[in-house]
């Protein structure tokens, strides 16, 4: 950091830098809850083709349902996390002009 800088603006800039670091592990959940259920996906689709699984059973069906809950509840929460660190960046480098 520069020698001229209050310890307001340090401050500022240390908790902009925690904010950043926020907002990137909220992108990292959202396209790994993403990421998860498209893999699962092909896994299923492979498996069906192979005729190893079959998709019309009731297990199928709830841990397909199973899955795609978790992986819309790591996108959700990693979205929230990734606007609300957004959010309150541009607050403070708003208040810091």
């Amino acid at each position: 950091m520069a020698k001229g800088m209050s310890k307001k603006e340090r401050k500022l800039r240390e908790e902009i830098a925690e904010l950043e670091q926020k907002k990137t592990r909220g992108f990292m959940q959202t396209a790994g809850g993403i990421i998860i259920f498209v893999l699962f996906l092909i896994i299923r689709q492979v498996l069906v083709a192979n005729g190893m699984f079959d998709p019309e059973t009731v297990a199928a069906s709830v841990v397909t349902y199973a899955i795609a809950v978790v992986a819309a509840g790591f996108v959700g929460i990693g979205a929230y996390h990734y606007s609300r660190a957004k959010t309150k960046i541009g607050d403070l480098q708003s208040r810091s002009k």
